[in-house]
């Protein structure tokens, strides 16, 4: 993760006044890649590869929210090897990944500005920030396998009866 040109990007809307926010907090990190867009539209083939092309070139994706709290960003990010950085909410809206994906597999922080001193932070300790996406992606890996298996099982005990 170390070797990544891009410390963190960004790709989506800025329709919601906290991803403005987001983006004026992380933009003195450097370098970052932002491809912002008005409003959410689906993409056009070009665009999902230059997309995917640049998460892979990425050592951090920050995933805020979009209409409910878990977005399709987290796992684009887990699936590249990026490192996710969501917001708790308040409300603990954000322990649906903890339900949904395990127990402490994503960074959760206060605010942006915290995600900007993480990134900063972790990006200056290239042994941690390895350290942390080797976990990641062990974690994810079996956890996908895991999700496999239990559906496999299901599907032989539907077929079964």
């Amino acid at each position: 993760l170390s070797d990544r040109n891009l410390t963190w990007s960004f790709a989506g809307s800025v329709d919601k006044p906290s991803r403005v926010e987001m983006l004026q907090t992380l933009s003195a990190i450097e370098p970052n890649l932002m491809k912002l867009l008005p409003t959410w539209k689906q993409p056009q083939p070009e665009e999902a590869d230059e997309y995917i092309k640049s998460l892979e070139n990425t050592k951090f994706i920050p995933c805020p929210r979009g209409q409910n709290y878990e977005t399709y960003r987290l796992y684009e990010a887990l699936e590249a090897g990026c490192i996710p950085i969501c917001i708790g909410e308040p409300n603990n809206e954000h322990d649906c990944y903890n339900k949904l994906i395990g127990d402490k597999a994503i960074l959760i922080v206060n605010d942006w500005s915290a995600a900007k001193s993480l990134i900063q932070q972790l990006n200056n300790n290239p042994q941690a920030l390895n350290q942390i996406q080797d976990n990641l992606v062990k974690f994810w890996t079996n956890h996908k396998a895991n999700i496999t298996a239990h559906m496999l099982a299901a599907l032989e005990r539907i077929s079964i009866v």
